[in-house]
């Protein structure tokens, strides 16, 4: 299934050029990311209002979302979110639209966690609708 899924590395935003080592490493993540089920932190979110955000932190009944910010795409396939966020809404709220687009996250080039030793990628991820109160 992995081999449908796009996704690719974006070098034009980071500090490192990509290589194959980044591809292996971002194809593992990828493959956990998208078993993954249910709303993801990266996921995207129509919201009532028109804006098209990120879900940025999920508590497990309720998931925080985000215009902006950095995601850190970790080893286990699970985004991290570094940057501010809107107030919490319950998880029943949003609903899968079943539709995708490419979303941008960022993992150390090979690994190796320094400053200044980021690699972008631009992963598939779902799109959610919040739904009303």
């Amino acid at each position: 299934m992995l081999d449908s899924v796009r996704y690719r590395l974006a070098s034009q935003y980071d500090h490192r050029a990509p290589d194959d080592g980044d591809s292996v490493i971002l194809k593992a993540r990828v493959a956990k990311w998208v078993a993954r089920k249910g709303p993801r932190v990266g996921d995207f979110v129509d919201m009532l209002d028109g804006r098209r955000m990120r879900f940025s932190h999920d508590w497990g009944d309720s998931i925080q979302t985000s215009e902006g910010g950095s995601f850190y795409f970790d080893a286990y396939g699970v985004c991290d979110f570094s940057g501010g966020l809107e107030p919490a809404k319950p998880r029943e709220r949003f609903v899968d639209t079943g539709e995708q687009a490419e979303g941008y996250v960022w993992f150390f080039h090979h690994d190796d966690h320094r400053a200044h030793n980021g690699i972008g990628a631009w992963i598939p991820c779902r799109i959610y609708r919040e739904l009303p109160k």
